[in-house]
């Protein structure tokens, strides 16, 4: 299982990725899987996918929606 521990903060958490960040967890909150997984390939190193403003990872909130 991946932990935060697994992951690069600095790169997680940068400004830079901070719109599409917002835009996988909106396609989680939407269930569309398609923009979910256009996401993941367009930034691959991202892996926590944390949500900008609560820091909630993308894996967690699609398994709290049943996504």
């Amino acid at each position: 299982m991946l932990s935060r521990a697994n992951c690069n903060m600095e790169e997680e958490t940068s400004p830079q990725w901070e719109n599409i960040r917002a835009e996988i967890h909106n396609a989680i909150d939407n269930k569309n899987h398609v923009v979910v997984q256009a996401c993941c390939q367009a930034v691959p190193r991202l892996k926590c996918w944390l949500h900008p403003s609560t820091k909630q990872s993308a894996v967690y909130r699609a398994i709290q929606k049943n996504a």
